[in-house]
């Protein structure tokens, strides 16, 4: 096999493109829709993230690459011109391959082309470029699968038209066996078989950020199985069917296509992974890796999962199955691995059971109709006596943390003890923060201190949190906290200098806010209310005629994590809603040193008098100049005369309430709020070791133009501009390859 046989077909294929006006159509018409579909709602989310536009690329590709292969070796056939190709010193493996390789970079152009949309998407948010590397070299694989499948489909007919059709309907069917409208329909063990099958179930793994090795090995068997079957239909028609070196051909192709099925259906052993993204989102952290070799004994993992699992569950079997395998590797023997299937063993069904492993219902659709259908995804751990469980993994953004905060659980012999202050009108744990103490219970001991006993719960403390008080605190509960942090303990202060009557749209000033402590060690939290006009959370209004509408209220001012400081290092940004700026007073200090955690856009403004707080978009209290960032958060180290406490101090306690922070159907502390809150109090009691597991599933970051004609110019350039430019540079190719044989031809 000689490349420079292969490499001449790859300028043949190439030129047919672009020195014929159909590349440039193909080329201007996939930027145009897929840009315009991607944009029609990226901004919408506000994510700095292009995953939308990879999840929808292999609908794009559906008819973009059969419409480039359609002629690839039809046209050959039609025209005759194949005969005198392979009549050359060139073999059919080194034709086919170089056909292969053309179009393939031909869509590999095409997808290179849409890289100024993370480009100038960056002029609104940086992205996660790992992640983008990943996507991008997931497409060119995916490109490839699909190439191959159209250089079969031309192979099979001399009509392009016919080409098209029957490699759109082959990639259709390659893409829809994944689809859960179909899966859900099919029995066991069908719809695994279907769902290993499918391209969309590993690109869209692949769209994460990371790119297995089982997904390329896919991509690799797809391509090699098309491209075999498309060898065997032209030797086919160069070999008698009945002589032996044709039926030695397509026995030996069989063979290698079985094999390749069966790899990608039992290769479950292939299980190396290469995580893309910034901060190893899909990968173990060196926290848990620290925790799993700190072990003094082994840990027994029971992994029960059902064989059968509905299609929303299976999705995740084989990530939450990876992710265990990965604890495996990284105990070094410490951990034991053990997986079961209760629904076809009824001992393991039982163990299950006691274990707190119960199976979860499901609507599933059947052949005919919808049934509630039983399946197992639970993990239950166990450390000499001590046991926990994970019941059922719904997801696993969070897995890591949940997997490695109970092994620390119920490893370690101590837990951190937290104590709220109470008695001061400050949240409540049973009524306002109820998702806040169901979290905070599974890591920690949780107590709330009266008045009364405020300096005896303080002495086994490590922290104390203060949630916005509304009533004064005497001389001799001050003093124990100042002598709290004096031993070298922390204290969280969440300040609310405002009252707010969100019914009348009106705050009055909280004169018993607790702020002068803060001030005593050099953070003071400014007696006003900050507002953003550009960077804010939307809320629903009533309008006339019962209609209701969505609209920015600035007030709740979405806040800039400091990316420096372990608490805040991968969160994104926050609400804070009815919020107060704190200023440093420098003087009161010390020794402390100070780092912002919260600050506003730089489009913030603040009230100091006459808080008007309505939504009313035509408040004019909220006025536009003198815009600048302000910070809503301190985190301070070295505190106090012995210099050994810590203090954080936020402007606002009312993000925490379950009105703010708590989803309203599970129950469940927001991501972002509970990741403030846990990284806190864990930097707080100095144990700062899961801080950088639990901030993995922080969402992407935000999108923030700094004019609405950037924003407008990043839209326009890439659903306009851009195809654009591609048509007049190939209208200048074509006029230029145009003069240059009319002066060959008049020479």
């Amino acid at each position: 096999m000689k490349l420079t046989n292969i490499w001449a077909i790859v300028k043949k294929e190439l030129g047919a493109y672009f020195n014929h006006p159909l590349g440039y159509i193909l080329l201007a018409v996939f930027l145009g829709l897929s840009n315009f579909f991607f944009f029609r709602t990226a901004f919408l989310s506000q994510e700095a993230s292009i995953r939308p536009f990879f999840e929808l690329l292999p609908w794009f590709f559906l008819f973009l690459v059969p419409a480039a292969t359609m002629k690839s070796i039809a046209a050959e056939q039609d025209e005759g011109t194949l005969e005198i190709v392979l009549a050359q010193p060139i073999s059919e493996i080194e034709f086919l391959l170089g056909k292969f390789l053309g179009n393939w970079l031909f869509i590999s152009i095409a997808v290179g082309l849409t890289i100024f949309i993370p480009m100038t998407l960056s002029l609104g948010g940086r992205l996660d470029y790992g992640t983008v590397f990943a996507q991008y070299v997931g497409a060119i694989f995916l490109g490839g699968a699909m190439v191959a499948v159209g250089i079969l489909s031309s192979t099979l007919t001399k009509n392009q038209t016919i080409s098209f059709i029957i490699a759109l309907f082959a990639s259709f069917a390659l893409i829809i066996i994944g689809l859960d409208v179909v899966i859900m329909g099919l029995p066991y063990p069908i719809n695994d078989v279907f769902a290993e099958l499918s391209i969309l179930r590993h690109f869209q793994n692949i769209t994460r950020g990371v790119i297995d090795l089982r997904d390329i090995v896919y991509f690799f068997s797809v391509g090699f199985v098309f491209l075999s079957i498309t060898y065997l239909v032209f030797m086919a028609r160069k070999l008698n069917r009945k002589a032996k070196k044709y039926q030695s051909l397509r026995i030996g192709i069989a063979l290698m296509v079985a094999i390749a099925i069966l790899i990608n259906l039992f290769g479950s052993f292939i299980s190396f992974r290469f995580d893309f993204t910034e901060h190893k989102l899909y990968s173990l952290s060196k926290g848990t890796v620290k925790v799993l070799r700190e072990l003094d004994d082994v840990i027994t993992i029971k992994f029960y999962a059902s064989k059968e699992l509905p299609a929303q569950a299976a999705l995740l079997y084989r990530d939450v199955k990876d992710a265990l395998q990965d604890y495996k590797n990284a105990s070094r023997g410490k951990l034991q691995l053990v997986q079961k299937f209760p629904d076809s063993n009824e001992a393991a069904a039982e163990e299950a059971q006691q274990e707190g492993v119960q199976p979860v219902q499901f609507n599933v659709i059947g052949a005919d109709e919808f049934k509630v259908k039983e399946g197992y995804l639970g993990i239950a751990l166990s450390f000499g006596d001590q046991k926990e469980v994970i019941p059922f993994v719904d997801n696993t953004s969070d897995l890591e943390y949940k997997i490695t905060s109970l092994i620390r659980n119920i490893s370690k012999d101590e837990t951190h003890k937290i104590v709220f202050t109470s008695g001061h009108d400050e949240k409540d744990l049973s009524k306002d923060l109820q998702a806040l103490n169901k979290a905070l219970s599974e890591q920690y001991e949780v107590e709330s201190a009266t008045k009364k006993d405020l300096g005896k719960k303080l002495k086994g403390a490590d922290l104390a949190i203060v949630a916005g008080p509304k009533k004064k605190f005497d001389k001799k509960e001050k003093a124990a906290l100042e002598k709290f942090i004096e031993e070298g303990k922390s204290v969280f202060l969440l300040i609310d200098m405002l009252e707010v009557n969100a019914q009348y749209g009106m705050a009055n000033p909280n004169k018993d806010s607790f702020s002068d402590f803060s001030e005593e060690f050099g953070v003071k939290v400014n007696k006003d209310i900050v507002y953003d006009v550009k960077s804010n959370q939307q809320i629903p209004m009533q309008g006339g005629g019962g209609m209701s509408y969505i609209i920015p209220y600035p007030f709740f001012p979405k806040l800039v994590a400091n990316p420096k400081h372990i608490v805040t290092s991968r969160l994104k940004e926050i609400t804070f809603p009815w919020a107060s700026s704190l200023t440093l007073i420098k003087g009161k200090l010390g020794k402390a040193k100070a780092e912002a955690l919260m600050q506003t856009s730089e489009y913030a403004g603040r009230q100091t008098s006459n808080f008007n707080i309505s939504p009313d978009p035509e408040n004019k209290s909220i006025s536009e100049k003198n815009l600048k960032r302000y910070t809503l958060g301190y985190a301070l180290r070295k505190v106090g005369k012995s210099s050994k406490g810590r203090l954080i101090v936020l402007g606002d306690s009312d993000f925490l309430t379950d009105q703010f922070a708590a989803d309203q159907q599970s129950g469940q502390l927001n991501p972002q709020v509970s990741s403030l809150v846990l990284n806190s109090i864990d930097w707080l009691s100095q144990d700062e070791l899961l801080i950088g597991i639990r901030s993995k599933n922080a969402q992407p970051r935000q999108l923030r133009f700094s004019s609405t004609a950037v924003k407008n110019f990043v839209r326009y350039f890439n659903m306009v501009g851009l195809v654009v430019i591609l048509v007049a540079f190939g209208l200048w190719r074509m006029n230029r390859r145009r003069k240059l044989s009319q002066e060959v031809y008049i020479s």
